[in-house]
């Protein structure tokens, strides 16, 4: 009998989850279907995403850092959008 409350609580604690999180799915959703519209390609949008989220994770981890060196990241991380808009 215990089993079946133990599943419940779960599938409300995941539910809870999603609930808190709704706005992140959405944009995600929106996002891949932006890029899968415009390039036609599953593998295509689902890399952009990945690609978008480490961008999204790398800019938390520098705004946590002490202000030397954010500015040193970023410099490179300007450089680097310089080098790839030139190539």
């Amino acid at each position: 009998m215990d089993e079946n409350y133990v599943t419940t609580n779960r599938v409300r604690e995941l539910w809870e989850w999603i609930a808190e999180r709704w706005a992140y799915f959405t944009v995600v959703g929106i996002a891949y279907l932006l890029v899968y519209y415009a390039t036609g390609s599953t593998m295509q949008a689902v890399s952009a995403i990945v690609i978008f989220m480490c961008m999204w994770l790398g800019a938390l981890w520098v705004d946590r850092l002490p202000r030397e060196k954010q500015i040193w990241w970023i410099w490179v991380g300007g450089l680097t959008v310089i080098l790839l808009a030139a190539t």
